[in-house]
């Protein structure tokens, strides 16, 4: 088993108290949200295991990691993502 570690970034929707929009940068396209911070947190390791799996199953290369360094809006958190 091959352990993963990604960047999300978390961004607040403006006008929703406790919606988030999570992207991961490393892997262009992979987008969730969440109506609480632990929803959002799910749903994007979801969305990054169905990712991968793509990835994977294409026999296409899983790339690196990309840190972000500022923002203006939102946070960023690491995830870990175990897969096979």
């Amino acid at each position: 088993m091959k352990l993963y570690k990604f960047t999300a970034v978390f961004n607040p929707e403006k006008d929703q108290k406790n919606v988030y929009t999570v992207t991961v940068p490393a892997l262009p396209g992979c987008v969730s949200f969440g109506e609480s911070l632990n929803e959002a947190r799910y749903n994007i390791r979801e969305a990054m295991e169905l990712y991968l799996s793509c990835l994977l199953d294409d026999g296409r290369i899983i790339p690196r990691d990309k840190k972000i360094k500022t923002l203006k809006n939102g946070f960023i958190k690491s995830l870990k993502k175990d897969k096979n």
